[in-house]
């Protein structure tokens, strides 16, 4: 009797460990509790974008329609790091390279420091788009970026390192 038994309920739990979704399968669409996070001048920030949420924003910027781009704008004032990812680039393993000439082009990133009573302008950066699952509408990348101050040209005042980003967008 206790042999009938013993086979049913072994088959029962492996059967039931196999129904199981392993928590890795989800693990790399995982965004985590921010949206964006790097280091500006040897300091970590957390962000997500301006209403708080890990979502890309609508930009109103018509350099980049939102039908072209997205939008990922990561604040946590006074500082607000701002990416416009050309659709086209929505591709893992892409590295795209930004300097002063990208701005009103193409794939973006701006740099903003409210503190600061300068205009931040970016010298040079790259964006790398780690992963893209378009079923789930999930973005996931990496990207560095050096700026100067407008009236200092020349001089870097601040560098953005280690930064990473994951959104979801439309």
């Amino acid at each position: 009797m206790k042999k009938n038994l013993f086979i049913p309920l072994v088959m029962l739990v492996l059967f039931g460990f196999a129904s199981c979704s392993s928590s890795g399968e989800d693990e790399d669409l995982s965004l985590g509790n921010y949206a964006m996070k790097v280091t500006i001048n040897g300091e970590v920030y957390e962000m997500n974008n301006a209403l708080g949420t890990k979502k890309a924003s609508n930009s109103i910027n018509t350099n980049y329609p939102n039908d072209k781009f997205i939008y990922l704008q990561g604040t946590l004032l006074p500082k607000e790091v701002n990416m416009w990812i050309n659709r086209e680039h929505l591709v893992a393993g892409k590295t795209i390279e930004i300097n002063r000439e990208s701005v009103d082009n193409d794939t973006y990133i701006k740099y903003i420091d409210l503190l600061d009573d300068d205009l931040q302008v970016t010298v040079s950066g790259s964006i790398t788009i780690t992963l893209v699952d378009n079923d789930k509408k999930v973005v996931k990348g990496t990207f560095e970026l050096d700026v100067e101050n407008y009236d200092s040209p020349g001089v870097i005042a601040h560098r953005l390192r280690d930064g990473s980003f994951a959104y979801t967008f439309e």
